[in-house]
């Protein structure tokens, strides 16, 4: 775990799970095993993050996604409320649904 990180209750996290500064994970969360997670990342209440995944770095992750095991999501990303992530995201990209698709504000 790195520096200045913020749990709320109810977050379990992983064997080998890996956190870099100041990261905040909010209540009832679950990250899985082997689940690395970047530096300055934001995951909300009741998020699930499959073993083996990679966030990046300054990525915002809302409210009840579900990331599954070994999607790796790029720098920057937004993860939408309800989301499933069952792909790879991009750095920078927004992406909502279920399953998650990318999304445009045009």
């Amino acid at each position: 775990m790195g520096m200045g990180c913020l749990f709320e209750h109810d977050v379990s996290l992983g064997a080998d799970a890996r956190l870099g500064d100041f990261v905040i994970t909010l209540a009832n969360t679950i990250v899985g095993y082997d689940v690395v997670v970047g530096s300055y990342t934001t995951i909300a209440s009741f998020v699930f993050i499959g073993g083996g995944a990679c966030i990046g770095e300054n990525v915002t992750i809302h409210p009840h996604a579900t990331i599954l095991p070994g999607v790796k999501i790029g720098d920057g990303a937004v993860i939408g409320a309800g989301s499933v992530v069952i792909g790879n995201v991009p750095p920078g990209v927004t992406m909502f649904g279920n399953p998650a698709k990318r999304f445009s504000f045009r």
